[in-house]
C-alpha cells in the first residue's frame, strides 16, 4: 500500500507547547491547504490564518506555482477568513464551462 497524498505538516510552539498545526498536500505544481487546528486559548492570535500564510510561504519558497487555501462556502461564515488572504488573486472554477473567474469579495 502507498499513501494517496504527499501530506506535510507545519507545527507552531509556544515555549515548547504545541499550540497549532497545519496540514497541506504537495502536488506537481501546487500545494493545497487541508486543515489547521489550534489551541483555543490562543484564538485571539488568528493562528488558523497564520498557518495558511506559513503554508503559502513554504509553497513560494519551494517554487510551487499555486497555493489553494481550502474551500469557502457562500453563506457559511466559518470559512470567510480565507477571503482576506490574497483577495485580489482569488478565483473560482465555473464548472459549467471550465473557466476560472475572479472572485469579488467585500474587501
Amino acid at each position: 500500500a502507498s499513501d494517496a497524498y504527499n501530506t506535510y505538516m507545519i507545527n507552531m510552539y509556544d515555549k515548547g507547547k504545541l499550540i497549532a498545526a497545519g496540514f497541506f498536500d504537495i502536488g506537481q505544481k501546487s500545494t493545497a491547504g487541508i486543515c489547521s487546528i489550534y489551541d483555543p486559548a490562543y484564538r485571539k492570535y488568528s493562528l488558523g490564518k497564520y498557518m495558511i500564510y506559513e503554508k503559502m510561504f513554504y509553497s513560494k519558497r519551494e517554487g510551487f506555482d499555486y497555493f489553494y487555501p481550502g474551500y469557502v462556502v457562500p453563506g457559511y461564515s466559518m470559512f470567510d477568513y480565507k477571503l482576506d488572504i490574497g483577495s485580489t488573486a482569488l478565483e473560482y472554477l465555473n464548472r459549467s464551462n471550465g473557466e476560472w473567474i475572479k472572485m469579488v469579495t467585500g474587501n
